[in-house]
């Protein structure tokens, strides 16, 4: 059994690497990330910008960083947004889209970028709490759903891609991936949150 489940490991990580383009170990760490959902791990590669790096092979070292200072001083972050070319770096809506960034950065206090940057102690320690958590009324076969379920709405608070963009900032309901795709559409080329830091006195 274990032989025939790591040839469907072997298999899954070929065809997400097969219709990504991308590294064979970003595409283990995509599937390990998803449980081995191949639909879930194309999204998360697309999460961390790597699919369109895949299909246009310029870099994206353009770009723009964003700070933001809290009016009483206690309260710093920055987000580093790259782009393809100087011109998208120049772009009003690629630095309003930075400037929500940071926001969302000072507010959520995320941990983790995307869900493909949480360390795999870390997750294999999540997925434990939230099977523990499982009720004994729900049926084997449904354990699974259930935890990748609770895994969703963790990554949603802990991860900046999958938050949904603070209240009054922008359309309604769109997590920071949502609004970048948005971007990317519109400036038709590849965007990429980098990285981001947020400091707060005391903490």
């Amino acid at each position: 059994m274990r032989g025939a489940a790591l040839m469907t490991n072997i298999e899954k990580i070929k065809e997400v690497r097969e219709r990504s383009g991308v590294g064979l170990g970003k595409c283990k760490k995509a599937l390990e990330t998803t449980g081995g959902n191949v639909e879930e791990a194309l999204v998360e590669l697309q999460k961390q910008g790597l699919l369109k790096a895949a299909g246009d092979r310029r870099e994206t070292k353009e770009g723009y960083i964003h700070p933001y200072i809290h009016s009483d001083g206690r309260l710093f972050a920055m987000v580093e947004v790259n782009c393809q070319t100087d011109f998208t770096a120049r772009n009003d809506e690629l630095r309003k889209f930075a400037e929500y960034c940071a926001l969302q950065v000072a507010s959520m206090a995320p941990k983790y970028l995307s869900s493909g940057d949480v360390p795999k102690d870390v997750l294999d320690s999540q997925r434990e709490i939230f099977k523990a958590q499982v009720p004994d009324k729900v049926p084997e076969d449904k354990v699974e759903h259930v935890i990748n379920g609770k895994m969703k709405k963790w990554f949603s608070e802990v991860c900046l891609m999958d938050q949904k963009l603070v209240p009054g900032l922008a359309q309604g309901g769109l997590t920071i991936e949502q609004l970048r795709a948005n971007l990317v559409m519109k400036v038709g080329e590849n965007v990429v949150v980098r990285r981001f830091t947020r400091w707060k006195v005391g903490e």
